[in-house]
């Protein structure tokens, strides 16, 4: 039965191709993914409806970002925190053609971070440009990566398989945080100190960015088995939210803006057979804060007002992908 539908396929296959087919065309056809050569060795390359495909890959990377305000007391405060991030990643995404040229992908992946050492600075600059307090505190966390990504892309007839896409999508990207004990102060009040370790921190922040990307996928063929493809997308707009408390201090932290983001991606793509591929990716992303302000709540119901001067956020992935279509 399998193989009378294989030899049905073909048979409709070549008859038409020999309908729409012009000489030294290259088209792309739904359901089947085995090309078949015509006329001077170029072929029409079916392309079958769906794929699933599994990700797993190894990150390294950072979050930075800076706040000002002003007191009355203390005159202008600077606060600073960096974590550099190394996270385990996993993703599931599934694309439908709807035609040879459009298609929707949707993708949803999740990161474990590995535990490393946060560095939090603070200035109070109307006194000092020296540091009032300088910690550093080990933490974990997760990320959460949601996407939907539409494409929309043309055949090249110079070279027989080869795409170029444009695609339009939206993203929400979430990374939590968690600083744990012990936390050890190197500056205490301009003094430097030694290792001097206080118990109890359990301080939490989260931060959101999501927004609209655009940019364009392209698609080069070596061979009918193996194909390199890259990718850049950029994002004009993000909405950035961030929340967090440090409960040593009794202080919750709430930050709002807009930034950017850019994205980046090679891979080397192998299908040993028409309906698997297994590939490897390296991806390149990273949004920027360009405006934005915060609050803190402290007990009492009394609260502070400042900017939310910078933020960024950096991530280098290699990632290694089966996909399967069907």
């Amino acid at each position: 039965m399998l193989v009378t539908q294989k030899l049905l396929r073909g048979i409709v296959g070549i008859i038409v191709s020999l309908i729409i087919c012009q000489k030294g065309d290259t088209y792309t056809l739904s359901k089947q993914s085995i090309p078949i050569q015509y006329d001077n060795n170029h072929y029409i390359r079916y392309q079958q409806k769906s794929q699933i495909e599994l990700r797993y890959g190894v990150s390294t990377g950072f979050l930075y970002w800076k706040t000002s305000a002003y007191s009355e007391y203390w005159g202008e405060i600077v606060s600073e925190l960096s974590y550099p991030i190394r996270r385990n990643v996993l993703s599931l995404s599934g694309k439908y053609n709807f035609t040879p040229q459009f298609s929707v992908n949707l993708s949803y992946e999740l990161g474990k971070l590995v535990q490393e050492i946060s560095i939090d600075t603070d200035w109070l600059l109307s006194i000092s440009q020296d540091p009032w307090m300088k910690t550093r505190q080990p933490f974990y966390g997760q990320t959460h990566l949601s996407s939907i990504r539409i494409y929309y892309g043309t055949l090249e007839n110079g070279n027989p398989g080869s795409k170029l896409s444009v695609f339009f999508g939206y993203h929400v990207y979430k990374l939590f945080i968690r600083m744990i004990d012990p936390v050890t102060y190197e500056i205490i009040q301009y003094e430097p100190v030694n290792e001097t370790v206080r118990a109890g921190l359990d301080s939490t922040y989260e931060i959101v960015h999501e927004g609209l990307k655009y940019g364009l996928e392209g698609k080069f063929p070596f061979s009918p088995q193996i194909c390199l493809r890259g990718n850049l997308g950029y994002s004009p707009y993000l909405t950035i939210k961030a929340n967090g408390y440090w409960n040593l201090r009794d202080m919750a932290l709430i930050q709002s803006g807009t930034g950017d983001g850019l994205e980046g991606g090679i891979s080397l793509n192998y299908s040993p057979t028409p309906s698997w591929q297994i590939a490897l990716t390296y991806r390149y992303v990273v949004f920027n804060l360009k405006e934005g302000n915060f609050m803190n709540k402290f007990p009492g119901g009394t609260t502070a007002y400042g900017n939310w001067d910078s933020a960024q956020g950096m991530d280098k992935t290699i990632l290694i992908s089966g996909t399967y279509r069907f």
